[in-house]
């Protein structure tokens, strides 16, 4: 099984976000998907600009690398055509106290 943790922008709606996360994994042939090897999405805790997700899903041993490999590439990809937006990064705040 693989397991990765993603934050996504919270101004995504959650259901076009999963769909486009699955849709874009299960590209890879490699992955398997089986009543008892689910894909597995779920949110596990909201930011104050972000939502982070967990994924899960499963590939033979031999395939596991190339498997992660290109779900991560996938997900990048997703975030550079923005079909989903980047949460915002954190800002630090300085101030100069004289």
């Amino acid at each position: 099984m693989i397991e990765l943790k993603y934050r996504t922008s919270s101004e995504n709606e959650y259901e076009t976000v999963k769909s486009k996360i699955k849709a874009s994994i299960l590209m890879n042939s490699k992955v398997i998907e089986t009543e008892e090897k689910p894909f597995f999405i779920a949110i596990e805790a909201y930011g104050p600009d972000s939502i982070s997700l967990v994924i899960r899903f499963w590939c033979l041993s031999g395939d596991y690398w190339d498997v992660l490999f290109t779900a991560n590439q996938h997900l990048k990809q997703l975030l550079d055509s923005n079909i989903l937006l980047a949460p915002n990064p954190p800002v630090t705040h300085v101030r100069n106290i004289s």
